[in-house]
């Protein structure tokens, strides 16, 4: 399935809080076990802030025993995050033995993101030069907040698509304290990509008001050389650029303030 082609929106009150491109590779073990000073000197202009990180695995395995008694395994594994973080504090990238990724919790635009990332990871290969990319992800995290939009009074199913709600725009939608419901969708394409769409109630930190987020992981998790990733990546960000208008009401657009 693709979702339907839309003209492309941009918001003045956009619901964005963070938007993530990453890359998968095999394990490169001196990122581990290294400090990462020659990919730091590349990215330091524009990301000169460095904090160490701890990422802790847990892991449970069960299984019968020779004498048919249950047994359980419970192991922790833990790997470094390198982080180098921008001046403004708005984007920060993530690298460690298996991943590379940029994140920014303000987004004006994909060519300046796509262009940021591009540079970094062309600074990634020249050092690293992964043998192969197992996944390309590009995430867009929503929150639709009704307060802030100027719709408080207004019930959700006035505001997004019925098929996304579920219950939600049901007559009950007013006795449900809390809900998550996620699909993953096959894109229509020849790449092997898929969408991973998640909605969820949250709470806003400040207020205690009911939010909704709106995640949209969307990947390919296909082998890929590395001089294919930026092709495909843009293929990406062409599907993901009408997940909105497609769950989206024209009141919920009109709220959003389209420029």
């Amino acid at each position: 399935m693709s979702f339907p082609e839309v003209q492309r929106l941009v918001f003045k009150n956009n619901p964005l809080i963070n938007v993530i491109c990453q890359l998968r590779y095999p394990q490169i073990l001196n990122i581990e076990t290294d400090v990462p000073s020659s990919f730091q000197n590349l990215i330091r202009d524009i990301f000169p802030e460095y904090h160490l990180k701890q990422e802790i695995s847990e892991e449970f395995t069960s299984g019968i025993s020779p004498n048919n008694q249950r047994d359980i395994t419970f192991s922790t594994s833990s790997s470094k995050i390198h982080e180098f973080v921008s001046i403004d504090n708005n984007s920060s990238v993530h690298l460690t033995k298996s991943s590379l990724s940029i994140s920014a919790k303000i987004y004006t635009e994909w060519a300046i993101f796509f262009n940021a990332f591009k540079s970094i990871c062309d600074s990634f290969c020249s050092i690293y030069n992964p043998a192969f990319i197992s996944r390309i992800g590009l995430r867009y995290i929503n929150v639709f907040d009704r307060s802030k939009l100027g719709c408080s009074d207004t019930n959700w199913g006035d505001l997004l698509n019925s098929s996304i709600l579920g219950l939600l725009s049901s007559e009950i939608q007013d006795s449900i304290v809390s809900c998550a419901s996620g699909y993953v969708i096959k894109l229509d394409n020849d790449s092997g990509s898929l969408c991973k769409l998640s909605l969820s109630t949250v709470k806003h930190i400040e207020s205690g008001r009911d939010c909704l987020k709106l995640d949209n992981d969307f990947y390919c998790p296909i082998k890929s050389d590395f001089k294919d990733v930026f092709l495909k990546l843009e293929r990406l960000h062409n599907q993901s650029t009408r997940i909105i208008p497609w769950v989206a009401k024209d009141k919920l657009i009109s709220a959003m303030n389209p420029i």
